[in-house]
């Protein structure tokens, strides 16, 4: 038999967390001592989680602040930032409202594994098409953490992504009184790598990238320094930030990457805006990159569980089961905000049970929006996870008595790095004259290369997952390009002159 020694903070403090022993008898009786390190601080938590947003809908966000720690909490409190593009319609608990919509939420003093629940109610813009992705904050304080006995020297790093102007800003900030080591971060527009370095930020200080704003989805990801009782690690961003030559904007590239910020008491609800409701389904974010949903090793992944009640009467209690993935980590588990009050249970199999009693759920038909709940939790990869390990996981939904209903299979795809990186052994022409129309296309497109006459030169065609779906050598300066056989959505080019990578872009296909 294996016992698990659960951390809900996420922040082992370096004990022995996993006992294995042997039993003879089915009711044999036994013991277990853990070893537990307590520490004179909080550890506070939060989770912030909702429905997908739909516009010109009142919608709810579900706040849990919690204090994992050995000591009482005086005065806590939450400040829940809204997206810009939601507007603030009330909230179960009184908020007090602060600059860039802000809600600020006193939670009173909070005695140790103690948790405490509010709603914030919302609508989100109704010019807002579906797609875009809508991302909130919530952050709990007080916010420091008990070092006592941890490999980690106090390094703490966080990464914000900013439209400003004509720029995107990519920030990562060192938020501790120590130095940093040397660390590694990766810069992806859209899907394409960007910059790929090392970093070390002293005290306090941070480092700012700034790029176009050019309508790409940009990302930043940072590691954490090793032994960061945490995320491994730090990540940004932004969507929408400008358009491009032909006033477009990219969308459905943000969820492939983590957005965790890395920090322990900060969570992020980032969802596309969706015009419809699916009911009894399995969310597993992040996506993952291309059709494997590639992640990386040690990335949380947080786990959405929607039902409805479709059925002719009211149900009084609902019951959410699923087996942990294998490749997460059990001592990594922590349950998270929900539509209704639940109680927990990880057994020792690894089954994951959500109980929700009294709820009274009405029938979809009499009350639409009042027949919808959802539970969440999250949980870490492995940092050892073999690459190619996959990490599947499917539910199943108990309404009273009736016959369970299962979710389909969300799946995950461990891989050593998601993010392609394109020409990095051949340096791209930066003479190269290439004009491209239209961008986005429908039909056909235009590469007209001025300077490209008297070379062999030729177009090559990506879809997002890297397979190669055109090649289309050229004559002279112009080569048109059909895509009326292609399906909908974001490819990227290569320019090839002579047999060398000259160049590379994006091509947007209705």
């Amino acid at each position: 038999m294996r016992v698990y020694l659960r951390d809900a903070s996420n922040l082992g403090l370096g004990c022995i967390n996993v006992h294995e022993f042997a039993i003879s008898d089915v009711d044999e009786n036994f013991v277990v001592d853990f070893p537990i390190q307590s520490g004179d601080c909080p550890r506070m938590g939060v989770d912030l989680s909702g429905l997908p947003p739909r516009p010109c809908v009142n919608q709810i966000y579900q706040v849990r602040g919690c204090n994992y720690g050995f000591a009482e909490v005086q005065d806590a409190y939450v400040d829940v930032h809204l997206d810009p593009r939601l507007l603030f319609q009330t909230s179960s608990i009184p908020g007090t409202a602060l600059p860039g919509n802000t809600w600020r939420f006193d939670l009173g003093n909070m005695f140790s594994n103690q948790c405490r629940d509010f709603t914030v109610t919302y609508q989100l813009d109704c010019d807002v098409p579906a797609g875009q992705t809508i991302c909130s904050e919530a952050v709990i304080y007080p916010d420091t953490i008990c070092l006592a006995g941890t490999p980690w020297n106090g390094a703490q790093l966080l990464a914000r992504a900013a439209c400003v102007g004509d720029s995107v800003q990519l920030i990562l900030k060192n938020n501790a009184q120590v130095p940093s080591p040397v660390l590694n971060y990766i810069i992806a527009e859209d899907i394409i790598m960007y910059r790929q370095d090392v970093f070390q930020i002293d005290a306090g200080d941070s480092v700012k990238f700034s790029m176009l704003a050019n309508g790409a989805t940009w990302h930043l990801r940072a590691e954490q320094e090793p032994g960061y009782p945490g995320d491994v690690f730090t990540n940004a961003t932004i969507e929408g930030c400008g358009t491009d030559s032909s006033g477009n904007s990219t969308t459905g590239v943000f969820l492939q990457y983590p957005f965790s910020a890395g920090q322990f008491n900060h969570s992020r609800a980032c969802q596309e805006a969706t015009d419809s409701f699916k009911p009894n389904e399995i969310q597993g974010l992040p996506i993952g990159y291309g059709s494997t949903h590639l992640i990386q090793a040690g990335d949380e992944i947080e786990y959405q569980i929607q039902f409805q009640n479709t059925g002719t009467d009211t149900v009084h209690t609902v019951h959410v089961r699923e087996f942990l993935p294998a490749g997460l980590d059990p001592t990594s588990v922590v349950p998270g905000a929900a539509s209704h009050p639940y109680t927990f249970l990880l057994t020792q199999d690894g089954l994951l049970r959500f109980i929700i009693e009294y709820i009274d759920l009405p029938d979809s038909s009499s009350n639409p929006a009042g027949s919808i709940g959802y539970v969440s939790y999250r949980a870490r990869t492995f940092t050892d996870i073999p690459n190619g390990s996959v990490i599947s996981g499917a539910a199943e939904i108990h309404f009273d008595t009736l016959a369970s209903i299962s979710t389909d299979t969300v799946f995950h795809t461990v891989g050593e790095a998601f993010i392609p990186v394109v020409w990095t052994n051949t340096p791209i022409r930066r003479d190269l004259n290439l004009q491209i129309y239209p961008n986005p296309a429908t039909h056909t497109v235009q590469f007209i290369c001025d300077n490209c006459a008297g070379t062999k030169w030729q177009v090559e065609l990506f879809d997002t997952i890297g397979r190669l779906r055109k090649t289309v050598p050229a004559s002279g300066e112009q080569v048109e390009l059909h895509c009326v056989d292609l399906p909908a959505g974001l490819y990227l080019f290569h320019i090839l002159i002579d047999g060398h990578a000259a160049g590379v872009g994006k091509l947007i296909v209705k």
